[in-house]
């Protein structure tokens, strides 16, 4: 019978005697389960949320020669809420802020060996995306209006006494015209002489 514990193996027969063998367990260091790339470079910048930003690839030697890569160059999100859009050619490309403040951060990669073999390469970018501010007050122009606007009819009748007020000369004018067109026998005639007929 063979029983483990902890890294050390005991060896049993016939539930009797037993033998400790120590096996000399060692731990590596962890290791990501997915591999990381190295990353040779790293920009940070900063956007509104109205704003996007042009990146262009520029590779070079280590002794800053121009170099040439295997293949277009893959982008992508790695955290955050931007975008961005790739050119066709995968030398460039357009960060998109997100809409709303925080940050987003951005991997490009390469495969550094022409030929068969893979040799990736990469280079991030973190863009910090605040809120726009306001530029503009926005003037709008509305209706020209009178300074003095006209008075309502109801305050204007209140100012001329209104019904039931003094009467005024037009109203005299006016009883005076329907008396003269009423009765005769109701008329009083005023003679020069002062007398009444």
């Amino acid at each position: 019978m063979t029983i483990i514990v902890h890294g050390v193996c005991y060896i049993t027969k016939c539930c009797h005697t037993h033998k400790q063998i120590n096996l000399g367990l060692q731990f590596d260091l962890p290791t990501n389960k997915q591999p990381t790339i190295p990353t040779t470079h790293m920009l940070t910048t900063k956007l509104t949320t109205e704003q996007k930003v042009k990146v262009t690839l520029t590779p070079t030697t280590a002794t800053g020669l121009p170099a040439k890569l295997d293949g277009k160059p893959q982008w992508k999100v790695v955290t955050g809420e931007g975008d961005v859009e790739v050119e066709e050619d995968g030398m460039s490309a357009f960060l998109v802020s997100s809409d709303l403040p925080g940050v987003t951060e951005f991997l490009v990669v390469a495969d550094a060996d022409i030929g068969s073999g893979t040799e990736e390469i990469a280079a991030a970018i973190v863009v910090e995306t605040v809120g726009a501010h306001a530029k503009n007050l926005g003037l709008t122009l509305g209706e020209p209006v009178a300074k003095n606007p006209p008075k309502p009819p109801e305050e204007e009748e209140e100012n001329t006494g209104g019904e039931g007020g003094e009467e005024t000369a037009e109203d005299l004018t006016s009883a005076e015209k329907e008396g003269s067109s009423g009765d005769p026998k109701t008329l009083k005639a005023v003679q020069p002489g002062g007398s009444n007929s």
